[in-house]
This record gives C-alpha cells, structure tokens and sequence, in this order.
C-alpha cells in the first residue's frame, strides 16, 4: 500500500487535536501511516465508541493504552472527556488526539441516515462525510486550552484509492486500498475561535464543507489538487520491517505455546480474569488509573 501526503508538511512535536473523516471503521488504523511520517505514534490517543473496550484482547489493549471511550450520553460523556483530558495536561503528556467528529463511519445506512437528517433541517446533503457533531469537538478544545496546552488542531481529510475495508470480514477477504491519502491542514490554536462556542462550531461545520469538496474532486480525478510531500526512500521502511518480523516470530510462538503448553493456557484463563474483574468493579482499566491518579 503507497502512502501519500499532501498539504501542511511540518511534523508534530506538539500537544494538539486531530480530526479527521471516518471513511471506513479502520480509519484510525491508516492514520498510523500517517502518523509514523509526520508524527510520533506512541503519544496518539483515540476516542473511540465504549463498546470496543470489551472486545476481548484487542479491546484490552486500547484499555492499557489509555483511549477514551464514549458512552452517546453526554452527561457521562462529559465528565469522562473532563477528567481523561486533564489527566493527561497534568501528566505534562505530549497528547495527539484522535477525534471522529462525525461519530461514526460512513457505511451506507449511516450515509442514508446523515443524508435524511440535512433534507429535515433543509442543510446541505452530503456525499463523502457525515455531518459532524460538534458538542464533543468543542469540549475538548475547551478543555485542552486550559493553561495554553494545546498548540494546534491539525485537520486530516483522509481517502483511498482501491479496494475499500468497512468492517473485519473485508480484510479477511484481503480487500484493501492500494494508496492512501491525506491532506493535512495545521491550524495553530490562535487562529480558533476558542473563546465562543458558536464560532467554534461555525468553524468545524466550514472545515466539513472544504472535505466535502477535497473528496468530491478527490474521487474525480484520484488524487488532491494541493502539492504532494516527496519522500524520499521512506525513512520509515526498516523500522516496519522490523515490526513485521517481531509479529510474525510472536505469531509462530503463541500458536507454537497453546499447542504445546497448557502454563500458557493458564497463563491465558488468569489475564482474562483480570480484565474482566477490573471491567466490572471499575469499568476497565484507563478508569482504574484515572481513579489511583485523582485518588
């Protein structure tokens, strides 16, 4: 898979928001592409749907991780997003964080959905985004501009060309796009209107339109009108070489141990145990740290 990169081509050495399109439910997922290139992976952190937490291993693992996880009630929401935000300023954490303003993928009954909901308050109906929903967005920057943290919300239009993965049996399938896009756009925290909530939300509903038109043209002619970064060799290519040998010889060795010893197993049956025991007494373990730090 090529990976290209168009627009604003400094790196992020920050604390800042990114936002993003939600193509397809592995959009999070690309983005580390983008984000071994002109970011660093290890600080991202991801709001993400609060059922993902249970799902067995994987979801364990965004749980240590750290991610944020939404529940679609505000009242909870809040004060989740409230206290994760501010463990992270206190923790003097360099944060990159992920947010889908649109709350959801752009599957077809989402896009019909979406589509329904701009003819009813006669808005402008959209064919390669969902409309965003602003309340969340708006309480992050406000949250986040708390004692001048936040330097910049960096705006990510994301589309592919090829095959296109939209949920985990099209990737069984092998289906997948040969090249990702983005276009970057860098908005330092000054040029926000941070201090009023309506032109807050005024200016992520402009941001929408401008992706609404990239994507259109985008699916037009294959490719972004703004100029492309060159990158030369793909500075990045040993170490993700490196990543697959490390997974495909840890691959072999767990099926080699579950055939072979059942202190694997054992092993295996006592850390599910524990995830399941920390997500029933304190809803997982990102709420058992949050709990210990605020304690």
């Amino acid at each position: 898979m090529k990976v290209f990169i168009c627009g604003d081509h400094k790196v992020l050495t920050s604390p800042c928001v990114i936002i993003m399109n939600h193509r397809t439910r592995f959009d999070w997922l690309f983005l580390w592409c983008f984000l071994m290139r002109r970011g660093c992976l290890s600080y991202e952190k991801i709001i993400l749907k609060e059922g993902i937490k249970r799902v067995p291993l994987y979801g364990w693992g965004t749980q240590c991780a750290g991610f944020l996880f939404l529940s679609r009630s505000w009242t909870n929401d809040e004060q989740l997003i409230t206290r994760g935000l501010n463990y992270y300023m206190k923790s003097s954490y360099p944060l990159q964080l992920l947010l889908f303003p649109e709350g959801t993928d752009l599957s077809p009954s989402n896009k019909a959905k979406s589509q329904q909901f701009a003819k009813e308050r006669q808005l402008q109906v959209y064919n390669n985004v969902l409309h965003p929903r602003t309340k969340g967005f708006i309480k992050c920057i406000k949250e986040l501009t708390k004692n001048d943290y936040l330097q910049s919300v960096i705006d990510i239009t994301v589309a592919y060309n090829g095959d296109m993965p939209q949920n985990e049996s099209d990737l069984a399938a092998g289906r997948w796009p040969n090249e990702v896009h983005f276009n970057v756009k860098m908005f330092p925290i000054s040029e926000l209107p941070i201090h009023d909530e309506h032109q807050l939300e005024q200016w992520i509903q402009d941001r929408w339109q401008r992706k609404e038109d990239l994507l259109a043209d985008f699916y037009q002619n294959g490719k972004f009108t703004d100029k492309y970064t060159h990158l030369p060799g793909d500075h990045c290519r040993l170490h993700l070489t490196g990543v697959l040998v490390f997974w495909c010889v840890m691959n072999m060795l767990l099926f080699y141990l579950m055939a072979t010893s059942w202190l694997f197993w054992l092993l295996l049956a006592t850390g599910t145990v524990i995830f399941l025991t920390m997500s029933r007494r304190y809803g997982g373990i990102e709420q058992l740290e949050l709990l210990r730090f605020y304690r």
